[in-house]
């Protein structure tokens, strides 16, 4: 039976899925628009996801044999729980075990459940059938259940693997779970398939509302401690401290997508001449870093000041990783690098300055390849990587 492994990139606003051959093709791909309620009716619908995946994998023959998710966040390995601050209740939020139990409360097939079964009734979310504790195991009045536990190790991505044996005449169900944080996603999907395809030692810069980085080094997705590794936001690149630095970082107060606007913002409001009003509408709250890149193209000289300053601590922020990890390639992308006709090309000048010189001599720079896709793409590559290690 041929396999495929399903990919789960959830976003503030989003939910996007897809199902992969083992050779990082897109047999099947869908978006959603997340439930902004977020907590469980979030869940609920990665749990649907996962759930079409499968679907999908048998509708021509195949079996569904792993799932990565990602999300906007922090995903904590030992535990399966996750942060994601834009999805409201997802604060040290059991998904892995949220998605277990919506699967049993509503007769999924998934994780060995299978529908019109008379199953143990489900169990609240912190439990096992049977009340036992959470990823242990009991059995049924129509066959044995068993699920292996999440990995202990924080640098394992968790896993969560279930069967159900009825009778003999049902097929088994055996899908792992690999739950991972976005930037994570990002670098193993341009790994995979993108930009820093084939690299050992690569960096995803991702440089939208925040700033983060996905680091992968010696062929290995680094977490560090508590899962937080990545968080280059808080990159402290200006010794006169300003208020905004102790919400997010100096590097992300300068040089994200929202930093960005709002310096030009804040520019009018004294008083500057500049297109980016006619070209915002005569709004001034308006102008966005979309606004404030086509002014630059447009030669105006306030546009210009504000792109050369995110310039330096972009170029500065690079180095630092550049310096620090010694990488062959830093992919960046997100909505700022949209604008890569303005942005890229001098950082990929300004950064030598700061840099490590034999670094910054051998690494390369480079736009994303998969864009919104990569962390999709690094969901299923993830998922692959988990059916090579169960086999």
């Amino acid at each position: 039976m041929m396999e495929f492994c399903g990919g789960v990139d959830v976003g503030g606003t989003k939910i996007a899925s897809a199902l992969f051959t083992r050779a990082g093709e897109i047999s099947a791909k869908d978006k959603i628009a997340i439930d902004r309620s977020g907590g469980d009716a979030a869940a609920d619908q990665i749990r649907d996801k996962i759930e079409a995946l499968a679907k999908a994998a048998r509708a021509v023959g195949g079996r569904l044999a792993a799932v990565g998710i990602s999300v906007p966040g922090i995903a904590y390995s030992a535990s399966g729980k996750v942060w994601a601050p834009n999805i409201p209740g997802w604060d040290q939020y059991p998904l892995l075990e949220k998605i277990r139990y919506f699967s049993r409360l509503r007769g999924s097939p998934l994780f060995g459940l299978a529908k019109d079964i008379a199953l143990s009734p489900p169990a609240p979310p912190g439990t096992s059938p049977g009340g036992s504790p959470a990823f242990g195991g009991s059995p049924s009045a129509t066959g044995v259940f068993r699920a292996t536990s999440i990995a202990a190790s924080r640098r394992t991505s968790p896993i969560l693997g279930e069967e159900l044996k009825i009778c003999g005449h049902l097929p088994q169900v055996d899908v792992s779970l690999v739950l991972e944080s976005d930037r994570s996603a990002y670098v193993a999907g341009e790994s995979w398939r993108g930009a820093a395809a084939g690299a050992r030692d690569a960096v995803f810069l991702a440089v939208g509302t925040g700033i983060g980085a996905g680091i992968i080094s010696g062929g290995r997705i680094l977490h560090g401690h508590e899962d937080i590794a990545g968080a280059v936001g808080w990159f402290g690149l200006n010794p006169a401290f300003k208020p905004e630095y102790a919400s997010m970082g100096s590097f992300e107060a300068e040089a994200s997508g929202n930093s960005v606007a709002r310096k030009a913002r804040e520019f009018l409001e004294r008083g500057r001449a500049s297109l980016m009003i006619a070209l915002a509408g005569g709004r001034v709250e308006a102008v966005t870093a979309e606004v404030v890149a086509e002014a630059a193209r447009k030669k105006d000289p306030l546009a210009l000041e504000v792109v050369a300053e995110t310039v330096t601590y972009l170029a500065m922020g690079i180095a630092n990783i550049v310096s620090i990890l010694n990488p062959e390639v830093v992919v960046v992308g997100g909505g700022l690098f949209q604008a890569a006709d303005i942005f890229l090309e001098p950082v990929r000048r300004e950064f030598k300055r700061w840099a490590q010189p034999l670094a910054a001599r051998t690494v390369r720079i480079e736009l994303s390849a998969l864009g919104e896709d990569a962390g999709l793409y690094g969901c299923g590559k993830l998922a692959w990587d988990r059916r090579e290690a169960d086999s």
